[in-house]
Order: structure tokens, then sequence, then C-alpha cells
């Protein structure tokens, strides 16, 4: 019996609460400024009731426009995201075309101030590396059909970079300034000690040596080192490095002191190669077994 008592304990509620008022508001809805006292006492006891579900169905929507405000925003954020990359990878090719178009300026601005010179303009395809990543010879997209030869220097607008050792078909290599059989005779800008800079190739850094006989100096620190031409080799006045230090060592009949290369040879990019700059008979870095 108790069981089904309380059967009917939640339909007289609902009635209570929600069809009493609406029949109340349908007999007194015509009579709008006055209210019985049977209608007050309905809308007082409905009110609660009311109150609640309207509560409950306004969470409700409010989590599912919250669901579909947040479904839109993450589209929103991903579409902003790709737009981002989009963006950011156009200004590092914008970036990347200004720092070539740069140094192919500095290419030029280096070919019109050598008129004398005839240049071919060569781009750096591959490199070999030390275990200490220091670049070691690098590959111009350059060959025979360019008219490239054993034994052409090869140049940047920063100075001496080496010379071509090895030709294969439309590619060249290129024998480093800072490679072990490199030689290079150099003069210290402005102060007349003339030697010869030599490659260390230890592949460790990029410095060279510089040997000069025994003689007083005054080197110091950053003064620059230029080609003389006596070899035959690069013209006169290109620049070679300059000292790293004024600190002479004697070693046995001669001196010498470290010098950092001109050019940057871990980012070297572009390079031009002399063309018509005569070369020695006897190489002195001429490759065994080449031409």
């Amino acid at each position: 019996m108790a069981a089904q008592k309380h059967r009917f304990v939640l339909p007289i509620v609902f009635a209570v609460l929600f069809i009493l008022p609406l029949g109340s508001l349908y007999f007194h809805g015509k009579e709008i400024h006055r209210h019985s006292l049977a209608a007050q006492a309905l809308s007082g006891l409905a009110a609660p009731g009311q109150a609640l579900v309207s509560r409950a169905i306004d969470g409700l929507l409010s989590v599912w426009y919250g669901y579909i405000y947040l479904v839109e925003v993450e589209q929103q954020n991903e579409e902003l995201d790709a737009e981002r990359r989009r963006l950011l990878d156009m200004v590092r090719r914008c970036q990347d075309a200004l720092t070539e178009n740069a140094r192919l300026q500095r290419l030029l601005d280096f070919r019109e101030a050598h008129e004398d010179l005839q240049f071919l303009t060569a781009r750096v395809i591959a490199r070999d590396t030390s275990p200490y990543f220091r670049v070691l010879r690098v590959v111009l997209d350059r060959g025979t059909e360019d008219g490239v030869r054993v034994g052409m220097p090869v140049v940047s607008h920063q100075g001496v970079v080496g010379k071509v050792e090895r030709i294969t078909g439309r590619y060249c290599d290129v024998l480093l300034l800072t490679d072990a059989r490199s030689r290079l005779s150099a003069v210290v800008a402005g102060k007349e000690v003339s030697g010869t800079v030599a490659g260390q190739g230890d592949g460790l850094s990029y410095t060279l040596t510089f040997q000069f006989p025994f003689q007083q100096t005054d080197l110091a620190a950053d003064d620059l080192l230029v080609t003389t031409g006596h070899e035959q080799i690069f013209p006169k006045g290109l620049d070679v490095g300059r000292l790293a230090s004024g600190t002479v060592q004697p070693t046995g009949r001669h001196q010498e002191v470290t010098v950092i290369p001109a050019v940057d040879l871990g980012h070297l990019e572009e390079v031009l190669i002399i063309t018509n700059y005569r070369q020695q008979v006897l190489d002195p870095w001429k490759v065994e077994g080449q031409p």
C-alpha cells in the first residue's frame, strides 16, 4: 500500500505546481487588473517550482550555447594558427631573400671595384665538414662547360676563398685557403711585412698562420693581410685575413702569427671565380694527378 501511495506523489505534486497555475491563468487571464485570492495562492505555491525549472532550463541552454561557442572558437583558433604559420613562413622567406640580395649586391660591388678582372658567379652546393663542424672543402655549381679550369682563384666580396682543385663535369671542388696544402704570398697592409700565409687544416678552427723572416715589427691585433700577387695565382690587394694578435712566435728560421680569415667559410653561399688571371706555370697548390 505504501508503494502505491508513493506512486501518486509525483503526479500530485506536478498537478499542484503546473496544472493548477495554468488553470488559474486560463480562468483569470481576462481579468488583468483583478487577482483573486486563489490565483495569488496558486502563484505563490507554483513560483518555487517554476523558478527551479527555469534555472535548470537556463543552465542547460547555457551549457549548450557554451559548447557551440567553444567549438566555433576552436575552429577559429585552428584557422588563426594556420594563418600565423603561413605568415611566419612568408616572413622567413622574405628575410632569406633580403639576405641573399644583400650578399649578391656585395658581390656586384666587388666586381665593379675590380673592373680589370673577369668573374664567373658560382653557388656553393655542397660542403665537407670536420667532426668539429668546420668546413674543409666546398663544391661549386660550375664546371668545364662554364670555362672553369683547375687553379683558377676563388674569391668572395670578403676576400680570398681558395682555388679550383678539381673539376667533375658541371661541378668543381675548391681547395680552401685554410687547407694544410695551401700557401699564399701576403703582406701586412701599411707595414710592409711580407711573408707566406699557410692553412692549418686541423678541422678545429678556421685560423691561418702567417710566416715571415725575422725582423723588427710593430704588428698588432686586427692588422690586415692582403695578397701580393707574387705567386701569380691571386691578384694583388685582395683581403686575406686579420692578425689574431700582435704576439709573434719564433719558429726556426721564421716568425709566425695567427691569422683569422677574411672570409666567413662557415656561411659561404655565393663566390666569384676569376677566369682571366694568369696562372703560374709551376703551381704551388697543384694537386697530384690533376692536369
